[in-house]
C-alpha cells in the first residue's frame, strides 16, 4: 500500500508546472487570433465606409447639372462642377481620392489608411462609386 502511494505521489509530483508551458503557448496564439479578428474586422469596416463616401461623392457631383437645363430643357452633365463637388466632397471626409467625368456619368475612387490595434501598423482601405445622371 505504501508503495502504492508513493508511486502516485511521485505521479502527482512530476504534474506539477504542466500548465506553464501550456500557458506560454496559448496565450500568444489567442492574441495573434484576436488581433487578427480585430484588425481584419476594421480593415472590411474601413472599406465599406470608403464606398458609402465613394456613393455619396459621385451622387454629390450629379447634381451639378449644366445651364442648358434651365434654359431649353436639356439635362447634362456640367463636368468641371461635378468633378469639383465630388472632390470637395471626398476631401471633407478625410480621403483621398479621384474623380473621371465621362458624359453624363461619373467614376470616384477613394483610399485611405486604417491603423490598427494589434499589429501596431496601418492597412490601405479603398472603394469606388459610378453615378449617372439620368435623364428622361
Amino acid at each position: 500500500m505504501t508503495m502504492l502511494r508513493s508511486i502516485l505521489q511521485r505521479l502527482r509530483d512530476d504534474e506539477r508546472g504542466w500548465v506553464a508551458p501550456m500557458f506560454v503557448v496559448l496565450v500568444p496564439v489567442l492574441m495573434l487570433a484576436t488581433g487578427l479578428v480585430v484588425d481584419g474586422a476594421a480593415k472590411i469596416q474601413g472599406n465599406v465606409h470608403a464606398d458609402q463616401v465613394a456613393a455619396s461623392a459621385a451622387r454629390a457631383a450629379t447634381a451639378a447639372v449644366s445651364g442648358g437645363a434651365i434654359r431649353n430643357g436639356a439635362m447634362n452633365l456640367n463636368g468641371s462642377a461635378a468633378y469639383q463637388a465630388a472632390m470637395d466632397y471626398v476631401n471633407s471626409s478625410g480621403f483621398s481620392g479621384s474623380a473621371i467625368v465621362s458624359g453624363n456619368e461619373i467614376r470616384v475612387e477613394v483610399w485611405s489608411d486604417v491603423e490598427t490595434m494589434f499589429l501596431g501598423t496601418s492597412l490601405p482601405i479603398s472603394g469606388s462609386a459610378t453615378a449617372a445622371l439620368i435623364t428622361q
